[in-house]
Formats: C-alpha cells, structure tokens, sequence
C-alpha cells in the first residue's frame, strides 16, 4: 500500500475511535447525571444537608421539623413508602398540609400538661404510615417519671391513609390535622378534655366514633 493510502488509512481509524471515545464518555456522563438527579430531586440543598447530620436510630420531632423547614419532598429517605391504597373520608375535610410537631409540644403546655418522654413509634413505615411520634405527658409535670396521658401523632403518605388509619383507631379520642392521625389516650377526662380543647384550637378535626 502506497505511504499516502497507509496515512490516510491510519487517520481515518484514528478519527473513528475519537469519536467512539467520544461516545462512550458522553453517554457515560448522562448517566452520571441521571443518577445525581434522581437524589437530588428528593434531596437537595439544605434539605441534603440537614438530612446528613440527622442520625436516623435517634430519629426525633426537632429533625422531622428540621428538614420540614428545610423544604424536603415528601416523604423523604428513608422513610418513603407507597402511596397507594387509602380511602379518603369526605367528612374529614381537614387540608393534608405538613405541620410542625412543635405545635404538639405547645399543645401539650397549653393544656397545663407537662411532657414526660416523647418517643418515636414501633411501628415500621408501610401502609401509608411513614413515621410518628408518643408524647407522654402528666399534671402538673413528670416528677414521679410516669404520664397519664398520651398524645400519639402518626404522619401518612397521603390524605387517603391519613384518613383510613384515623377511621381504624378505635381508642381515645382521634383526630385529624395536616399529615396526622392523633389519638388523645387517657383514664383521666378532665386531663383529656383540656388537652382536645387545644387541639380543636390548633385546628385538628374530631374523628366521629364508629
């Protein structure tokens, strides 16, 4: 083969694995991205940040309304679960809304009740529930250590599993309000008329017993 088909021969190759180099970077590179996407779409910027500093064995109310301030999608790692199933109540027209576990804290205090342990729930996430909280409280505060009533708010995926989960609990008395099902449960009733006072106040809805 004459030097100058050999030359042109060598370039073309040469151009031809450039551009298959090229190729393989590129869609390499959208993967890449794909894949940095899918977790910055659940977490991004201060919501990332404040997820990485909270240590989720001690999962607490104070880092819930952390990343709530934060802007998080809901749910969030790695509390995500389906969101299908559910039954929506049409007389539990109360907005599905996040609302900050401060204001059970503040609830509690308003009904002169102090607040004993608050504890996160057994349950694991799944069937709508995605995570929640057992506030014990007692009057006039916890110097024995034991509460005589509980305050108990569940969080749920969807306004549907919100409001079949509330419909389910058969003791206490059970509300609705943004995210929660809440059940006031207690053997004292002037302890927990005071204490669904300030819920009514806050604007949780009464659930009608079955």
């Amino acid at each position: 083969m004459p030097r100058a088909d050999l030359l042109t021969s060598l370039r073309a190759r040469l151009i031809a694995l450039v551009v298959v180099l090229v190729l393989i970077g590129g869609i390499a590179a959208v993967v890449l991205r794909s894949g940095d996407d899918a977790d910055g779409d659940a977490l991004s910027g201060d919501c990332a940040a404040v997820h990485e500093g909270h240590d989720l064995m001690g999962w607490n109310p104070t880092m819930a309304d952390e990343m709530l301030d934060s802007g998080c999608g809901w749910p969030y790692p790695p509390f995500e679960v389906d969101e299908a199933g559910g039954q929506a109540d049409p007389a539990l027209d109360e907005p599905f809304e996040p609302r900050p576990y401060a204001d059970l804290w503040d609830v509690m205090s308003a009904a002169d009740l102090g607040v004993c342990t608050v504890a996160s729930l057994p349950e694991e996430p799944g069937d709508g529930f995605v995570f929640g909280f057992r506030y014990e409280g007692s009057e006039p505060g916890c110097a024995t250590g034991t509460g005589t009533i509980d305050l108990v708010a569940r969080e749920h995926v969807t306004r549907a599993h919100r409001d079949a989960a509330a419909n389910a609990l058969t003791e206490g008395s059970v509300f609705v309000l943004g995210r929660w099902s809440l059940q006031v449960l207690t053997d004292d009733q002037t302890e927990a008329d005071r204490l669904t006072a300030q819920l009514t106040e806050l604007g949780a809805l009464a659930v009608a017993a079955s």
